[in-house]
């Protein structure tokens, strides 16, 4: 599904998008329709200046047109034709312009005349008008009394132009509206997307602060005093959740510390019990009893862990260790175990020294419980890898068993992480495929500073001896 500042901008852009096409036909169509009244205008000037020069007089039509229109019209848009019929339909005069070309014979009533778009010579667009008039006679206060009195001629005319200039501009125009279409869209786009980025930041803030609201961070509130008022009622409504959700995980987190600390006696006592009945119990029952009861106390001592952990009841106390000499003794540990599997704990590279700036105890508890998870759930060589240069990290791969794991409790891991919520500092990544399973764990690395420091204490510490 789409995010909403996503439907918004789609929203928006296809809603400018349609004002903006349409503004820009309407004034396409707008500047097209006043250009061609234009055009028209001047071809029928032209042509009714033609009709008014044509005169009826003793020896027929005579045609007093002009030099130009002999030769061809030239009205706006560049060289003009023409071309007189009379009234049974033969021709009477055409311009040279014409050569062996015809106009269309469109004709209507003197007063409306018919425009029409056409094709001259040479492929060339044109644009006519057409339309019929009748020559008037000449006459002086003499020829009625002489008795010379000519009858009137009933003319069709069609004028032509070449309107390929008015062509050009129109398109030329229509580039023009499109390019600034365009150019608009995208402006209004990024206007767009800068005013929805700006008006939906509380929204982005609130989702990344929900986003940081962890098991140890229920404590935290939303600032609903600046937030719009749109989002302060659930602002509001989150408060309260996290208000009972905190009350609910420290009741729960107190029930289990409880729980656990109840535990512990009645266990150590049954521990107690078993070993001193002796002979009563047999040897392998009492094992297996033993075994149970140790099984038993490491699940309460780990929950009364976690409790403590969650609860921020460990006191952590960072400092300079050696983190490759550190896994190198877990490793080394567990080394004996694996090999009672046939398996082996491969660190690579082996380092020298990567000092590192974390708590000591705890740092070696998360590698324990790693490494015991890793022999208990996979299979195979477990692989310790040191990884990068500008920065301490360590990751621990193993391939995990095709036959489905027996269920537990993941304590272990669970102690992992909450250990790890304790140290902010160092970073740690998880990756579980169908055939492998592997942690990186990123240590801030100490200082220049500290280092020097240890450095001239241990050697003040082996002058003193």
């Amino acid at each position: 599904m789409k995010s909403i500042r996503q439907l918004l901008s789609l929203g928006l852009l296809a809603g400018f998008a349609l004002l903006l096409g349409t503004g820009a036909l309407v004034l396409y169509f707008f500047m097209r329709t006043a250009l061609l009244g234009q055009f028209d205008a001047a071809l029928l000037g032209q042509a009714v200046t033609m009709a008014s020069s044509v005169k009826v007089d003793n020896a027929g039509l005579n045609y007093q047109f002009s030099d130009q229109a002999e030769n061809g019209l030239a009205p706006p848009g560049g060289v003009g034709y023409y071309q007189l019929w009379a009234v049974d339909g033969k021709l009477a005069r055409r311009s040279r312009s014409l050569g062996e070309s015809r106009l269309p014979e469109e004709f209507s009533q003197a007063t409306t005349p018919q425009f029409f778009n056409l094709t001259l010579a040479g492929k060339v667009a044109g644009r006519g008008v057409g339309f019929r008039f009748t020559a008037v006679p000449e006459t002086s206060p003499g020829d009625s009394a002489r008795g010379r009195d000519e009858a009137a001629v009933t003319l069709g005319l069609v004028v032509a132009a070449d309107r390929s200039q008015l062509d050009q501009t129109l398109n030329t125009f229509l580039a023009i509206v499109a390019v600034t279409t365009i150019l608009t869209l995208f402006a209004t786009g990024m206007f767009v997307d800068f005013v929805l980025r700006r008006g939906l930041f509380p929204l982005d803030q609130l989702a990344e602060q929900a986003r940081q609201i962890g098991a140890g961070s229920l404590a935290a509130r939303f600032p609903t005093a600046g937030m719009p008022e749109e989002l302060s009622p659930i602002g509001e409504r989150l408060n309260d959740l996290l208000a009972r959700l905190e009350r609910s995980f420290i009741e729960m987190s107190e029930y289990a510390s409880k729980v656990a600390h109840e535990l512990r006696t009645p266990l150590a006592i049954l521990r107690l019990k078993v070993e001193l009945a002796g002979g009563k119990i047999a040897p392998d029952l009492a094992d297996e009893l033993q075994t149970e009861i140790q099984q038993l106390a490491h699940v309460v001592d780990q929950s009364l862990f976690i409790a403590k952990a969650e609860q921020g009841r460990l006191k952590l106390s960072p400092q300079q260790l050696d983190l490759a000499q550190l896994v190198a003794e877990v490793a080394e540990d567990f080394s004996l175990l694996a090999q009672e599997q046939q398996r082996r704990v491969v660190i690579q590279p082996r380092r020298a020294q990567l000092p590192v700036f974390a708590d000591p105890k705890y740092t070696r508890q998360i590698i324990h419980n790693l490494l015991t998870n890793s022999l208990k759930h996979g299979q195979g060589d477990i692989v310790v890898r040191f990884t990068g240069r500008q920065h301490c990290a360590v990751a621990i791969f193993n391939r995990t068993r095709q036959a489905a794991a027996p269920e537990t409790l993941g304590l272990g891991l669970r102690v992992v992480d909450s250990l790890l919520a304790l140290q902010p500092p160092i970073r740690s990544c998880r990756r579980a495929g169908r055939k492998y399973f592997a942690v990186r764990l990123v240590f801030p690395a100490a200082s220049a500073e500290t280092i020097a420091q240890n450095r001239l204490q241990a050697a003040a510490l082996a002058a003193n001896i």
